[in-house]
């Protein structure tokens, strides 16, 4: 089993001048007041991206969140925004080697990086929106991760890839949830499956990126991805000690290995993983016996190894 598990799902683009006064001066987007620790990170990155958080500065980074309050907007904007209201999204396994059905919800704690946020750098014309979820479930396993991470990362996906609220829900929000649907349904690249009714059966990620970019495709406000076909992924997740994996069990260890290496790669269970790539200092290191970390052209994922008598560092490690 994993716990707190989170996938950050970024998408860097270029943008011009347009976009950026629309941003300014009528927008879903705020100026975040984000605080992040300075040990987190090295100074001149730190001081870039938190020294002008309350400012409009062309030479540092400015960081956005998404509006508490949407009065002022339009309705397609306060119904989208509900998607960030802790509800449990599922989505359908791709193949054999997927679980039918996973589930996840949308992280949005805006004082914390894991929350939507748009991140401008002005001087350079570039910026990154990031998204992060989270999977849920009672009994969520390292397989889970790697299929929705899987399932998720490519833009063109499928039309059998949708996302959608569990049969089970209360029906209101069923029907609140259609009205959704029908507002990201506008941002599709290619006609949507539908029912009888006309209506979309769900939603995909890059609708909503889309979406909250203000419909980028028809280029309103000159935005251009850098990748048309990825997102960029970052993956943390701890996992149950490693002490359990006795000496003749190597190979349970060289298993967990790969699967760390198909997380960072965002690839799923077909996929076989050269064995150069399983050898530290390859592309994964130990910063500690218990903390891995993996970076490669597809993304990057941290690992931490945990046990019932964790210190408290090693539990709040994800903040």
């Amino acid at each position: 089993m994993v716990k707190d598990s989170v996938t950050v799902f970024m998408l860097p683009f270029s943008f011009d001048s347009e976009f950026f006064r629309y941003i300014q001066n009528n927008s879903i987007w705020e100026l975040s007041d984000l605080r992040i620790d300075k040990e987190a990170f090295y100074p001149h990155i730190y001081s870039f991206l938190m020294d002008n958080v309350s400012e409009r500065d062309a030479n540092n980074c400015i960081v956005y969140s998404l509006r508490d309050n949407m009065e002022n907007t339009p309705e397609e904007c306060k119904c989208v925004a509900k998607l960030f209201g802790k509800i449990e999204f599922e989505i359908n396994g791709s193949n054999k080697t997927d679980k039918e059905k996973l589930n996840f919800q949308l992280l949005n704690e805006k004082s914390k990086l894991l929350s939507p946020k748009l991140m401008l750098y002005p001087l350079a014309s570039v910026g990154i929106l990031m998204m992060s979820i989270e999977l849920t479930g009672e009994k969520r396993t390292l397989n889970d991760l790697i299929a929705l991470n899987y399932m998720l990362h490519k833009i063109d996906q499928p039309p059998a890839i949708q996302i959608s609220l569990p049969e089970n829900a209360h029906p209101k929000r069923i029907e609140e949830a259609e009205k959704i649907y029908r507002s990201l349904d506008g941002y599709n690249a290619k006609e949507s499956r539908k029912t009888k009714k006309d209506t979309p059966l769900g939603w995909r990620l890059y609708n909503l990126f889309k979406f909250l970019l203000f419909n980028f495709e028809k280029n309103t406000y000159g935005i251009e991805p850098f990748n048309n076909t990825r997102f960029h992924l970052f993956t943390y997740f701890q996992i149950d000690s490693l002490e359990k994996f006795e000496d003749g069990k190597q190979t349970e260890k060289d298993a967990l290995i790969r699967d760390f290496i198909r997380v960072a790669r965002c690839q799923n269970k077909n996929y076989k993983v050269l064995a150069d790539e399983t050898e530290i200092n390859g592309i994964y290191t130990q910063t500690f016996e218990n903390i891995f970390i993996a970076s490669c052209v597809e993304g990057a994922c941290i690992m931490v190894e945990s046990n019932e008598s964790a210190n408290q560092f090693i539990d709040n490690f994800i903040n």
